[in-house]
């Protein structure tokens, strides 16, 4: 779209620094005789194209929102805060990656009171939808959807391949009061249950046994950091981890067959990745359909592999059917049941 609209300049908001840099990449790719610069984590290189983080959009008007610690940037300088606001405010093209955010104070602020040049303000998401009611806001500041694709169109057209989604059905191991407190709960249940651990480990070695890289997919550093001790050759990463970019390459080339990580929720792309572990439960529908980063097509791949769990506890019972309910609401998609043995 930016190539056949051309009109210049073009702004592409991001969610995080590692999405930007992606988008980046891809521009870059398909794009080749235009120049594109990135905004994000200090970094200000304004170009025809610029793809920029939302975070380092609002530091430069000031804005200040508690931002959770995965996706904190350092702060533009002032020299770079003026460049940034000139870039948002003759901005010609809008363009949001993963919209559903738009309704946040952060992407208000910019859409509804800094884009004043812009002609065109587009929004994209593979979840165009909101979960908590907001849908008419995100329609009045991107406006109505114009096209809309579910995942089994894509995999009957050849964009994404077909998924088998393996639910393990956890037996009830732990002895539970039902008036337990739900972060007590996920504590004992998800993040410190040996085993369901040992299970998410079996699985993720079978998984390397067989050449298949796999991403495992947790809410909380200590599981993570649980998990990278119990399977070999796993790396655990997070916003702190240092090497994280260089970790996330090494998964898409398969010099890693196993990375575990607080950040795949979404926006990342990896086509080669073979399969996916949910460890982390939960049941927003956003998130059940945003870490499916194992669909996209790659070379001599013609199969996704995707591990969730049906877990028989307070709270997380009722996580597991929605999700459940999600996988079976695409007809493109196999469903299994196993049970785990005790």
């Amino acid at each position: 779209m930016v190539e056949q609209l051309g009109i210049f300049p073009v702004l592409s908001i991001c969610q995080n620094i590692d999405i930007a840099q992606q988008t980046k990449e891809k521009f870059t790719k398909f794009l080749p005789n235009v120049k594109v610069g990135i905004i994000g984590d200090g970094e200000c290189d304004i170009q025809d194209v610029t793809i920029s983080t939302i975070q380092s959009l609002t530091a430069a008007y000031n804005i200040q929102e508690k931002i959770p610690k995965k996706i904190q940037e350092r702060t533009p300088s002032q020299q770079k805060k003026l460049a940034i606001q000139q870039l948002v405010e003759t901005a010609k093209f809008v363009w949001v990656d993963e919209c559903h955010h738009a309704t946040s104070n952060t992407h208000k602020y910019i859409l509804q009171n800094k884009c004043y040049m812009a002609e065109y303000i587009l929004g994209c998401s593979g979840t165009p939808f909101r979960e908590d009611n907001t849908n008419l806001l995100m329609e009045a500041l991107l406006g109505p959807i114009v096209y809309e694709i579910n995942y089994s169109r894509l995999i009957d057209d050849g964009f994404l391949v077909r998924p088998t989604i393996h639910l393990i059905e956890i037996p009830k191991t732990l002895s539970i009061s039902e008036n337990e407190p739900f972060a007590s709960l996920y504590k004992q249940t998800i993040t410190e249950n040996n085993f369901r651990n040992n299970i998410i480990a079996n699985i993720a070695m079978n998984l390397q046994g067989r050449k298949k890289s796999c991403m495992i997919l947790v809410n909380k550093i200590k599981h993570g950091e649980d998990l990278a001790q119990m399977i070999p050759g796993a790396r655990f990463s997070q916003a702190r981890t240092k090497d994280r970019a260089s970790l996330w390459h090494q998964l898409r080339v398969k010099q890693l067959k196993v990375l575990i990580t607080t950040l795949g929720d979404e926006g990342v792309d990896i086509p080669s990745l073979d399969a996916t572990i949910i460890a982390a439960g939960g049941e927003s529908a956003i998130k059940v359909f945003q870490r499916l980063r194992c669909l996209k097509q790659y070379k001599n791949k013609n199969h996704a592999i995707v591990v969730d769990f049906l877990d028989p506890y307070k709270y997380l019972r009722h996580h597991s059917k929605k999700r459940e309910g999600l996988y079976r609401s695409e007809p493109g998609f196999r469903v299994v049941y196993r049970k785990a043995k005790i």
